[in-house]
Parts: C-alpha cells; sequence; structure tokens
C-alpha cells in the first residue's frame, strides 16, 4: 500500500496493481539474481496448467547486450547527418 500512495500519478484513489513484484538485496548472492516466474492457463475442459521457472543469471551479464547497444548507436549517430532541402550540410563546401 505504501507504493501505491507514493505513485499518485499511476494510480487513482482506491486502484491497486493486479500484481507485485518484491527485488530484494540478498548480500551473500552477490551479483547473481534469480527470478521465480510462475504462468498459468486454461486447457482442455476447463483444467488449468501452470509453468514454473527459476532463473539464476548475473547482473553485469544482463546489462552487456545493453552496452553494446548504446556502443552501437552511437558509433551510428557520429556517421549520420542531415541537410535541410535547398541547403547544404555542414561539412560541404559551396
Amino acid at each position: 500500500d505504501d507504493m501505491v500512495a507514493s505513485n499518485g500519478m499511476l494510480y487513482e484513489e482506491g486502484e491497486h496493481p493486479d500484481h507485485v513484484v518484491v527485488i530484494k538485496y540478498v548480500p551473500t548472492v552477490g551479483d547473481s539474481k534469480r527470478a521465480m516466474d510462475e504462468y498459468t492457463s486454461e486447457i482442455f475442459l476447463g483444467g488449468t496448467n501452470t509453468i514454473v521457472m527459476h532463473n539464476t543469471c548475473e547482473d553485469s551479464l544482463l546489462a552487456t547486450p545493453l552496452i553494446y547497444d548504446l556502443v552501437v548507436l552511437a558509433e551510428l549517430f557520429g556517421r549520420v547527418s542531415f541537410k535541410w532541402e535547398g541547403k547544404l550540410a555542414d561539412d560541404e563546401a559551396p
């Protein structure tokens, strides 16, 4: 309830989220993070199917693809130039 109360822009009076995500720091785990996800679906004749996954990964390894993407984008934006129709680009001579 304190999370809802502190986010007045996200939740209207009396409104609450339908799920909760809890992230806790555990010193003995270090950089390793564990996620437990549970997915439930309806199957034949009104039955239910539940899939539970336990995932362990390293925070620093999760960040690596993001850093690569940022480097590629920065390099790409370093090459991009544009000009208005009828005007020269900054690096073109008249």
